[in-house]
C-alpha cells in the first residue's frame, strides 16, 4: 500500500521525530512528511518503489538510506531538507525536477536515470560533488543552476547540456566537455 496523509495529520506534524515505515508499504504519497520541521530520521522498507512530490521536504532529515527497488523520486522529494550526501539505488529511473533542490553536498545519480530534470539541485550552495553514472544522457534546463559545484567531468553517455544548466555556479572552475555531445543550450555554464 502506499502512505497517505489524513486530514487531521498536520497539527501533529511538529512533534514527529522518528519515522519508521513498515514493511510491504510500496509508496509514499505525495506530502506525506512535509513540513514535519522536526522529523531527523527515517527508516524505509525494502518493498518501497515511489517517492512522491514533496514527501519530505522541509524536514530535518540529515541522513535516508534509499532502499534497492525504489524506481521514482517525486518532484520537491526532499526540496529544503538538511540531508547532505545521498547515493541513489541503481533501481530508480525516474526523478522529477526541484527534487534536491537546497539541500544536498554530494549525490550518486546511477546511469539509469536517463535524464536529469530541470531544476533538479537548482539553488543547492552546498552541493560540492556530482557522481553521475554511464547512462545519465540529458542535463536539463537549469538542472544544477546556482550550486556550488567547483568542477564537472561528464561520461561519454551525455549528449545534451540544457539551458543555463550550469548557469550561475561561481565556484565552478573546471568543465570537461563529453566528447558524444550534441547539444549545448543557450547560457549553460553562463555566470
Amino acid at each position: 500500500g502506499e502512505v497517505k496523509v489524513t486530514d487531521d495529520f498536520s497539527y501533529r506534524s511538529e512533534t514527529i521525530k522518528t519515522v519508521t515505515v513498515a514493511s510491504g508499504i510500496t509508496g509514499i504519497g505525495d506530502r506525506t512528511f512535509s513540513n514535519c520541521k522536526n522529523l531527523k530520521r527515517i527508516s524505509l522498507p525494502g518493498t518501497l518503489r515511489s517517492i512522491g512530490v514533496r514527501a519530505f521536504g522541509d524536514t530535518s532529515i540529515t541522513s535516508i538510506k534509499l532502499p534497492n527497488g525504489l524506481k521514482s523520486i517525486g518532484a520537491y522529494a526532499f526540496y529544503q531538507s538538511k540531508i547532505t550526501s545521498l547515493d541513489i539505488p541503481k533501481t530508480v529511473t525516474k526523478i522529477e525536477e526541484y527534487a534536491f533542490s537546497y539541500c544536498l553536498g554530494s549525490v550518486c545519480i546511477p546511469g539509469n536515470v536517463n535524464t536529469l530534470p530541470a531544476s533538479l539541485f537548482e539553488a543547492d550552495m552546498k552541493l560540492k560533488k556530482v557522481t553521475l553514472g554511464q547512462g545519465v544522457s540529458r542535463i536539463e534546463r537549469a538542472a544544477f543552476r546556482h550550486c556550488g559545484l567547483t568542477g564537472v567531468s561528464f561520461l561519454d553517455s551525455v549528449t545534451v547540456i540544457g539551458e543555463g544548466a550550469f548557469s550561475f555556479c561561481a565556484d565552478l572552475r573546471k568543465v570537461s566537455l563529453p566528447k558524444k555531445l550534441t547539444e549545448i543550450g543557450n547560457g549553460a555554464f553562463n555566470n
